[in-house]
């Protein structure tokens, strides 16, 4: 058995992947294909600017007065991080589903469980928050 590895970054490269399954389907008549989708990695330029950012920072803070402890300290009282589905998910909506249900995974829910966490998450952010988001609901 014989394994590929091919990374497809550019139409040309495409191609070649097409071209290269091509041939081995036609020379085994089987082929086991996994697509792994992963972000492009930060370029190299990228990091270079990180460091250059970190140790202008760093010299900033230094200049400021403000060692570890006191920023460190600060970020304990919380950083501004925006919301995205994976952390409302993981933080809100799982965390009241094991309250009321004990399951962990959104697999295990059946449909009245689903409303049951809803609801409560729901009424709780109108109540906290005056924030309330309709359940989406399938259009036919």
């Amino acid at each position: 058995m014989k394994d590929d590895t091919i990374t497809i970054n550019s139409l040309p490269a495409l191609a070649q992947a097409l071209t290269m399954i091509d041939e081995a389907w036609h020379e085994q008549h089987f082929l086991e294909i996994k697509i792994v989708r992963r972000a492009k990695q930060r370029t190299d330029q990228q990091r270079k600017a990180i460091e250059v950012y970190c140790r202008e920072l760093a010299t900033v803070l230094n200049g400021a007065g403000l060692d570890q402890r006191a920023v460190l300290a600060k970020m304990k009282e919380g950083v501004e991080i925006p919301w995205s589905q994976d952390t409302v998910k993981d933080t809100l909506w799982r965390r009241i589903q094991v309250a009321i249900l004990g399951k962990k995974s959104t697999t295990k829910l059946n449909a009245d469980e689903v409303s049951r966490v809803y609801d409560t998450l729901n009424r709780w952010t109108g109540t906290t928050f005056g924030i309330s988001v309709p359940f989406p609901e399938r259009k036919e």
